[in-house]
């Protein structure tokens, strides 16, 4: 694959077209794979991947963490999961696991229409209403 990308000049997808013609019964592989390779003999003078290279930046759960989230969600019980991931730099689901060991749950303030005395009469007149217009057309 190597000399394939240095053939066809650094350019990876003449490289993967090259590839395809000369091995039609190998799977077609990314173009961005020959620049990968390249940079990692360049680098570290093997074609394997270090760990490092493997996934994105795993993000540890911590008793700091923990603490922090807990201290997040007394101040603003409302804050969402994925705010605290936001500000944590960590998975919505780290934020959540802690949640749900505490037993906790975000709830969000919704303000409603309280009813009062006064409120009943028309309520029944609407009901009324409603019900013999809608009889009606049957």
């Amino acid at each position: 694959m190597i000399l394939l990308y240095g053939e066809a000049r650094g350019n990876g997808r003449a490289a993967r077209s090259i590839y395809r013609d000369r091995y039609p019964q190998c799977p077609t592989t990314s173009h961005t794979l020959f620049a990968i390779i390249r940079q990692r003999l360049r680098e570290r003078g093997t074609f394997t991947a270090s760990r490092n290279d493997c996934g994105a930046p795993r993000r540890r759960r911590t008793p700091e963490l923990e603490e922090a989230v807990l201290h997040q969600l007394e101040g603003n019980p409302s804050t969402s999961t994925r705010a605290i991931a936001r500000v944590r730099d960590v998975t919505p689901r780290i934020v959540w696991n802690v949640k749900h060991e505490q037993q906790l749950q975000t709830y969000y303030l919704q303000r409603i229409h309280s009813l009062q005395p006064a409120d009943f009469p028309p309520r029944v007149q609407f009901c009324k209403w409603f019900l013999y217009h809608v009889f009606k057309r049957l």
